[in-house]
């Protein structure tokens, strides 16, 4: 389909650093029919470093995605993630993400 446009940007949060995860690396976004779709790395061990950073980098990028596709009226938001929302994923993407819709996008 022509008009679906496949990114995969990479994303620096201005709170990473040298030693952090940057999620962005593994995570997808695509804009079509006026729906954001974005996949996140979400899952939860220590194997890509603190967990923490790396849920709230994700954030980080959903948001990103989110401002540089609303003023193509953006209608929708599917966000595609593998582990359960709990803990620090609860904490430091959950959350935030429920608050950035009602705060920042309440007509999608």
């Amino acid at each position: 389909d022509p008009n679906i446009t496949v990114q995969y940007d990479t994303f620096e949060p201005t709170t990473l650093s040298n030693n952090e995860y940057s999620s962005s690396s593994s995570n997808f976004a695509f804009f079509t029919n006026q729906s954001l779709f974005v996949g996140i790395n979400q899952v939860g061990d220590g194997t890509h470093g603190d967990e923490s950073i790396r849920v709230r980098n994700n954030f980080e990028w959903v948001k990103f995605n989110m401002a540089k596709y609303h003023s193509q009226q953006m209608r929708a938001v599917v966000v595609f993630g593998h582990a359960t929302i709990v803990n620090a994923r609860r904490q430091y993407f959950g959350l935030p993400f429920m608050k950035l819709l009602r705060m920042e996008y309440p007509e999608v």
